[in-house]
């Protein structure tokens, strides 16, 4: 990334709106009168209730096709797992729901938050870049650099298959680029960490080093059970890869994991070639 390039992403940053936990609304109590001044509540009503609040988001909805004010509204409830960017509002959320086990914990080590809410704030905060990832956008881009970096992405996507299902490499490729990035930024920031608090405890485990724990961490946070069932439906509807293969494939690209848990060259998670875009 040139000079110029370098100019405008900064400016792209300095202009990002960050909201965590909750909408700045939330405590205006002002408006949040004016919202709920038309739902009805019956103390002895549960059905009426639901009802009510059913027509209640149903106007909200309609309301925000015509209110622009109304679309600053966030896309999820505060308490979702569910960190996004906004490309309409150049803004970056992460609800309070992502605050909390296993993605962060003010009792955790911090290898372990850098590692697992650490990765997924610097993910989406890469969602941003999506002009320098879509080189046609970006006249002020190593074109030829960004080119490699993306043709790497996709043929490695590409190699992998899971349950007899191919990756496609051009559908993921935003979601894994960010992921290869956000993983490597959220690493860097955990070593910034590290030169400002040197003494750190002893972890309860032995024979795992901070380090290993930050990639552990990263890992397991992606844990989850996928459907075989809706596997094919998943790979043709989300842009993300399969956990399992977030994790391999961001870690495959790390050369930090492969210098901290000793992978052998050329193994596995640990190829010649490693992909990167930024």
């Amino acid at each position: 990334m040139g000079y110029q390039a370098r100019q405008e992403a900064k400016e792209k940053i300095y202009s990002l709106h960050v909201e965590i936990g909750y909408p700045m609304k939330t405590f205006q109590t002002d408006e949040v009168d004016d919202e709920y001044q038309d739902l009805e509540i019956y103390e002895d009503d549960f059905f009426h209730n639901v009802v009510s609040c059913l027509k209640a988001l149903r106007k909200r909805f309609l309301l925000g096709l015509v209110n622009p004010h109304l679309q600053d509204n966030w896309e999820v409830a505060p308490w979702s797992v569910h960190s996004y960017y906004s490309l309409r509002r150049h803004a970056v959320v992460f609800p309070a729901g992502m605050f909390r086990s296993p993605f962060f914990h003010n009792e955790f080590p911090s290898a372990a938050n850098f590692g697992a809410m650490g990765f997924f704030m610097a993910h989406e905060l890469l969602h941003s870049f999506y002009d320098f990832v879509l080189t046609k956008n970006c006249s002020t881009c190593d074109i030829k650099s960004m080119e490699e970096g993306i043709d790497c992405l996709m043929r490695q996507y590409e190699s992998y298959s899971l349950d007899g299902h191919s990756i496609n490499g051009s559908f993921t490729l935003l979601e894994n680029a960010a992921d290869t990035g956000g993983l490597a930024i959220a690493y860097q920031a955990y070593q910034n960490w590290l030169t400002k608090h040197r003494r750190m405890t002893e972890l309860p485990w032995h024979g795992i080093s901070h380090h290993q724990l930050f990639f552990i961490s990263f890992a397991h946070a992606m844990c989850g059970r996928q459907n075989p069932k809706g596997l094919e439906t998943f790979l043709h509807r989300d842009p993300h890869s399969p956990p399992i293969l977030r994790v391999l494939g961001s870690l495959s690209n790390s050369q930090d994991f492969s210098r901290h848990f000793h992978c052998p060259s050329k193994s596995p998670l640990n190829p010649a070639l490693k992909c990167h875009i930024w």
